[in-house]
């Protein structure tokens, strides 16, 4: 569709929403070269760093750690990728010791995965890297700036749980009004 060629026709709220997605892009990117550049250290991808998150319950569609593991099924949907893509990624992390697979306490036909403490390891030494690069990032902000940026986020966060129809994790913090 064609915008129009009076700019007095122009919806601001449109090209407010089309600069936030320009920006949520780059923003998208750089975070993504970071991230792989932190996953390098310990010869990891971005998608192992998304697998040992998840079994640490750190997931918008799950609330706390699952201290018996996620089936290989839960893994695959959770990650929205083919079950053989899934079992790729855990065949690699096994070999690597930071997951392990073992039968299911209730049905021995489920394969489960669990994080081995060298996995919480390597996830804790990554997402206290991530952390610093975040904070990094956020010094251009002031704690004012930061406050009204963090209840935004929230906020949008929410929205974008209502829409997808999945529960809100429980904060880890608590949460000021907004």
């Amino acid at each position: 569709m064609a915008l129009p060629s009076d700019p007095s026709l122009a919806d601001p709220r449109q090209d407010m929403l089309a600069e936030v997605f320009e920006l949520q892009m780059g923003m998208l990117w750089l975070a993504q070269q970071a991230m792989r550049d932190l996953t390098a250290r310990h010869e990891l991808h971005p998608p192992h760093l998304m697998v040992l998150n998840l079994l640490d319950g750190r997931h918008p569609g799950i609330a706390a750690p699952h201290q018996g593991g996620l089936s290989m099924s839960d893994v695959s949907r959770s990650m929205d990728v083919p079950p053989a893509t899934a079992t790729a990624l855990i065949d690699r992390m096994t070999a690597q010791g930071l997951v392990e697979r073992g039968p299911s306490g209730q049905d021995r036909r489920v394969v489960m995965v669990r994080l081995t403490p060298r996995g919480r390891t390597v996830l804790q030494e990554v997402n206290d890297l991530w952390q610093q690069v975040q904070r990094d990032a956020f010094t251009v902000l002031s704690d004012e700036q930061l406050s009204v940026h963090l209840a935004l986020m929230r906020r949008l966060q929410q929205g974008y749980l209502e829409r997808a129809n999945v529960p809100a994790p429980s904060p880890s913090r608590p949460q000021e009004a907004s």
